[in-house]
């Protein structure tokens, strides 16, 4: 089934950040969990490897465009996920705690994945160029151009201001929400069904 880009790992690190100050404190990458940051982070690294090769590579940009792939900075992450946990009256583990630990491992988890899946469209060949840029905000206002469309993660720092969303942007469409097929059970095809509705994004 298609679903805004709010996916089960989003899903579940936002609840991670929301409980943090509750539970024992574990390193967890999709369904599992890890003693160690180190075993963890391997993990994360595994999983984007498989992703990434899942994508076909392309043989030569279908569009005459470029594309600016942006996401938040660690410190805007922090400061919004923060700001959503206190919202709700819990409060958010502080620095140097086993939770904090774990919940900055789950930031650092999210923007490797981001930038994994910048390299799979990189890959895909869609595009003339795949530009990153971080931002000091989970709600980036950015605007595409005629010669650039945005792919931008969003998030707002309001309890109440739903999930975590992916969002496309081109001058002639406008905004609109990325979906990827979060029923499938391998990440490959997972990163394959995110690049196809990019694909088709970019080529309307």
């Amino acid at each position: 089934m298609k679903r805004h880009i709010q996916t089960k790992v989003l899903a579940m690190s936002i609840a991670l950040f929301t409980l943090s100050a509750c539970i024992p404190a574990k390193y967890r990458v999709g369904d599992q969990s890890y003693q160690s940051r180190e075993e963890a982070w391997a993990a994360v690294e595994r999983r984007n490897a498989e992703s990434e090769a899942g994508v076909s590579v392309g043989v030569r940009p279908l569009v005459d465009r470029t594309v600016l792939f942006v996401f938040p900075t660690a410190t805007a992450f922090s400061r919004t996920l923060e700001a959503r946990v206190t919202k709700t009256g819990k409060t958010y583990a502080p620095p140097g705690t086993a939770a904090r630990a774990a919940d900055d491992f789950q930031i650092d988890a999210l923007r490797s994945n981001f930038k994994s899946g910048a390299a799979s469209l990189k890959k895909a060949n869609i595009y003339q160029d795949v530009i990153i840029q971080e931002v000091d905000t989970t709600e980036p206002n950015i605007q595409p151009s005629s010669k650039q469309d945005v792919i931008s993660f969003y998030i707002s720092a309001n309890a109440d201001g739903g999930g975590a969303v992916t969002y496309f942007q081109s001058a002639k469409y406008g905004k609109q929400v990325v979906a990827v097929d979060t029923g499938r059970a391998n990440l490959a095809e997972r990163r394959r069904s995110f690049i196809d509705d990019i694909k088709t994004k970019a080529l309307q």
